[in-house]
């Protein structure tokens, strides 16, 4: 088996602990799939930091995963649909109790109505809409989705929470003297945590009943509007990220969490490919330095894409030349 050069990645990885101010956690994990070799790196990941909106991977996987047991309350019929979860990301929800941060059906678009859940799920991940958040949260009911997390999922409470939606959080956070993690409305999670819910849903299938719902659960994360931020070209990511600013304490969040597969080259032997589930965090203080803290984040953690990326291709050039 060739051995990769991994001294980019490593530099990389130097270059974001250094992200200033703050702390900064991340967990870079690979499977053994052969060629090129498997990676894993950590650091602060067993420490729980604000996830900001990178939570709300639970609250689609919770819903995906009651809906396709016909668990939801009061959940429509199969009927017409194909599935039960066909059936239910059909249903009409109602948009009429706005929250702040929403490009779709936020306060700043003014949206009221009905629309398909599908829409919904789609503009909590893909946007990041706080409002859509709440509609799912309300939905599925937020203490399943804590149920899911806990018990399905197997995480550990303190060491991740979620608010009870982002209306409260954000109505929290409002009062002087309260910060982002806090005992009361927060978003917290550790890297190794991200880690295993990733590994658990995008490398295997261990929560949902059907392939058709892991590949909707995939679908949804695709289209994270993170991913261009962070992600080099010609490669697949699920992913979600987010941040967030509590500009009286001067505290600053940004995250991203997911799973990526890099390509290398196709040899006679086999695609050689680098799957990779990741978490990065970082927490900062500073009155003025929210614009530059959230710049200094992505570009770091483009840094280190970019170099697992360089890190595929040329571990497939060694296992072509080789033989493997």
């Amino acid at each position: 088996m060739p051995t990769g050069d991994t001294s980019q990645i490593q530099a990389a990885l130097d270059n974001f602990k250094k992200l200033p101010s703050g702390k900064a956690a991340y967990v870079i994990e690979s499977p053994d799939v052969g060629r090129p070799p498997s990676v894993s790196y950590g650091w602060n990941n067993n420490e729980s930091l604000f996830c900001a909106s990178s939570f709300k991977v639970f609250v689609l996987a919770a819903y995906l995963y009651y809906a396709e047991r016909e668990e939801l309350s009061n959940q429509p019929p199969q009927g017409k649909y194909p599935s039960l979860l066909d059936a239910a990301l059909a249903e009409p929800l109602t948009v009429n109790d706005h929250t702040a941060g929403g490009k779709v059906f936020g306060y700043e678009a003014g949206v009221t109505g009905t629309t398909s859940a599908t829409a919904i799920l789609a503009a909590m991940i893909a946007y990041s809409d706080n409002t859509a958040t709440d509609i799912a949260m309300k939905r599925v009911g937020v203490a399943n989705v804590r149920k899911f997390m806990y018990e399905t999922a197997g995480l550990h409470s303190p060491d991740v929470r979620i608010p009870d939606s982002t209306k409260a959080f954000y109505e929290y956070l409002s009062s002087p003297g309260h910060h982002l993690i806090n005992d009361e409305e927060t978003m917290v999670c550790t890297s190794n945590a991200f880690l295993k819910f990733y590994r658990q849903t995008i490398n295997g299938n261990r929560y949902f009943k059907n392939e058709e719902t892991r590949r909707q659960f995939m679908w949804f994360l695709s289209m994270s509007e993170a991913i261009p931020l962070a992600i080099p070209t010609d490669t697949v990511c699920y992913m979600k990220g987010g941040d967030a600013n509590n500009p009286d304490e001067g505290e600053h969040a940004a995250a991203i969490a997911g799973h990526v597969t890099f390509p290398g080259i196709t040899t006679g032997y086999d695609n050689n490919i680098l799957p990779v589930n990741f978490a990065m965090l970082y927490n900062w203080t500073g009155q003025d330095n929210l614009a530059s803290g959230t710049q200094a984040f992505r570009e770091a953690a483009k840094g280190v894409f970019v170099a697992l990326k360089n890190y595929a291709v040329q571990g497939g050039k060694n296992y072509a030349v080789q033989g493997g």
